[in-house]
């Protein structure tokens, strides 16, 4: 008997270590079948989404993991668990949407498509969500990935299926926990671009279930146009459901929400709540049309973002977390952020992201979406007025008005310390600073139109001009940077950079007024970017109008209403001595340098200096004047006259 209960006890601890092996494990669920859900017109929800993730895992080796356990044949999900969110004449709609005698290859209901296989592969979705929970829940994962198709989050706003969607997940995976695991409450945490407004209908009056949602809203312009940081749940369920919308607007060169503003959002107002809510299980509706590079989203999340919010909800209930599939329509963004996802759930070394939050830069997008959901939401959760948070709040607001102090070239050329710019400079420039050095003497009526230059420093084997920084007394400054010259080409390019340069200048105001700009930052009240272009593909397209239009904004700068005509003055009398420089004194060309304007109408300084001398040469014996340069002086003093009269 003695010997019995010892092998009993011997075989309890044997399947106790092997049932904490299997709890380490993470599912992987896919089915090849799912691929059938197809339509023959061109279509960005399609089955190359599914194939282009797993054959991304496969060939990254991820699938091979002994930490993963793959499941590639899925069983259709039981219409009773459908139940639990859609009701029957829904779920009827969905099962005979499909005609029996038809000779259509597919068939549309607005944007969503379905054919003879549409309803069988949602069920599949479906029956994948049913055996993860069962999984995690039996302590055979301890988290799973369902790489599924059609998606969900829409559906559950109406009775038909919209959105690309079928039925809806994460909601059935809420109830189903809930139902049959008497889980309490439930995270449904949702970083899809769109608004999830099916999964806020269906949770509406529901406090046990909290919806997080990161969205694109363009103050209801953006598809499907709920989301408002106002809709925060009804009856029971009001403050349950937290809404982030990000207003971005449809101009090319817009601020965008990116990894900093998903960041700071998800510090700012979802941690915090998420900690006071204590949920018993997080789903995650994984939409990677937020993603940098998605032609619906034009958003850019990165990597290391969707590294970081996993992570960050992997701290909650031991990692238990269950991510399922929404958007994502770009085949090379959803593989990279799938795998992001994925080496997070099997536990890879993500620290170097530990202090992220604290080193981000969001721009007035985040900071707007950010401030809008917390005056919506501050009334039903404590933690969000917590001093601690005011404190990190007004830090990240320091760190972006550090960060916009360059408006154009590449900022990690540049470096500030001890109140001196340090820039990385090109073998030309070094050259041009070197022998200013030495003649500094003759060229003192030059000197006063550039940055103070204090000398040359090495930094890991790099040459670096140490020049005046123009920032520092207007750090909370708007900032245009303006390339002076009807021709920006120097004999040196290559023919590439020449081509690139020939088609800048003839389809820009370069050709007509002799400038264009080059980059430009306009900030708002607090110092924190609201309009930022840089220098590259949208610049092309400024017409002249458009260009006054943001010298207005920089002398506006700060929201202001007046122009600063102080500022305004003393650039145009700064610009007149420049001009009178070139046609009388000056000896040099300038191919391609700049005028650099900082105007900071929170403390009422401004600066305007010539940058940038990587292409400058002696002026030819037959040639006394840089006329190029001058042809640009002449007729940016003709357009800050025409603004001084408006004004």
């Amino acid at each position: 008997m003695e010997q019995l209960q010892k092998e009993l006890s011997n075989l309890q601890i044997t399947d106790q270590i092997h049932n904490n092996q299997n709890s380490q494990k993470t599912g992987i669920l896919y089915d090849l079948d799912q691929l059938k859900h197809n339509s023959s017109r061109q279509h960005v929800e399609c089955p190359g989404r599914l194939q282009s993730i797993y054959d991304h895992l496969n060939k990254k080796q991820l699938l091979q993991k002994p930490n993963i356990e793959l499941v590639n044949k899925l069983h259709p999900g039981l219409r009773e668990i459908i139940q639990y969110v859609h009701n029957d004449d829904y779920i009827d709609f969905i099962d005979q949407m499909w005609p029996e005698k038809t000779s259509k290859k597919e068939i549309y209901i607005i944007d969503t498509y379905f054919n003879k296989d549409s309803a069988y592969c949602a069920y599949l979705g479906v029956g994948a969500i049913q055996q993860s929970i069962d999984k995690i829940e039996n302590n055979d994962w301890k988290n799973a990935f369902c790489i599924i198709r059609p998606p969900g989050h829409h559906s559950g706003y109406s009775n038909v299926c919209t959105g690309f969607c079928f039925f809806n997940n994460v909601a059935i995976a809420a109830k189903y926990i809930q139902k049959k695991y008497n889980k309490k409450k439930i995270l449904i945490f949702d970083w899809d671009i769109h608004h999830g407004d099916g999964t806020q209908i269906i949770f509406k009056d529901d406090p046990s279930v909290m919806l997080i949602s990161f969205h694109r809203y363009d103050e209801g312009m953006f598809y499907p146009s709920s989301g408002s940081p106002s809709n925060v749940g009804e009856g029971k369920g009001e403050g349950y459901k937290i809404n982030v919308g990000w207003n971005i607007g449809h101009k090319e060169y817009s601020l965008k929400a990116g990894t900093d503003e998903y960041i700071y959002a998800f510090e700012r107002i979802a941690w915090p709540i998420i900690q006071e809510f204590e949920p018993d299980f997080v789903i995650v509706s994984a939409g990677f049309d937020s993603a940098e590079g998605d032609p619906l989203g034009q958003c850019s999340v990165s990597y290391e973002g969707y590294a970081y919010m996993t992570q960050r909800l992997m701290q909650i209930n031991q990692g238990k977390i269950l991510v399922v599939l929404e958007g994502g329509y770009n085949l090379d963004s959803i593989c990279w952020a799938s795998e992001s996802v994925l080496r997070v759930l099997i536990g890879e070394d993500f620290s170097y992201l530990d202090n992220k939050k604290d080193q981000i830069c969001p721009n007035f997008v985040g900071f707007s979406a950010v401030e809008s959901a917390f005056q919506n939401l501050k009334k039903y959760w404590i933690n969000l007025s917590d001093a601690k948070l005011q404190i990190y709040t007004e830090k990240i607001i320091e760190n972006s008005q550090k960060k916009s102090l360059i408006s154009a070239g590449h900022q990690s050329k540049f470096q500030i310390k001890d109140n001196k710019i340090f820039k990385q400079a090109k073998e030309n420039e070094l050259l041009f600073y070197k022998k200013l050095w030495i003649e500094k003497q003759q060229q003192a009526d030059f000197l006063k139109f550039i940055p103070i230059f204090y000398g040359l420093e090495q930094i890991e084997e790099q040459e670096y001009v140490v020049l005046q920084n123009l920032t520092q007394n207007c750090q909370l400054g708007s900032i245009i940077d303006l390339k002076i010259g009807q021709n920006t080409i120097h004999e040196s390019y290559t023919q590439k950079k020449h081509d690139e340069a020939l088609l800048k200048d003839h389809n820009s105001t370069s050709f007509t007024l002799g400038f264009r700009i080059s980059g430009v930052i306009i900030k708002d009240q607090k110092g924190v970017p609201i309009e930022k272009v840089n220098l590259g593909k949208f610049l092309q397209k400024f017409t002249k109008e458009q260009t006054q239009e943001y010298i207005i904004k920089v002398f506006k700068s700060n929201q202001k209403e007046e122009i600063n005509m102080e500022a305004l003055e003393n650039f145009m009398i700064f610009t007149q001595d420049l001009l009178e420089f070139f046609e009388k004194r000056n000896k040099k060309r300038f191919i391609a340098s700049s005028i650099i304007i900082i105007v900071d109408n929170i403390q009422n300084t401004y600066q305007f200096k010539l940058i940038d001398f990587n292409y400058v040469d002696d002026l030819k014996e037959d040639k006394n004047k840089d006329n190029n340069f001058i042809f640009g002086l002449q007729n940016l003093i003709n357009m800050l006259q025409d603004i001084k009269k408006k004004y």
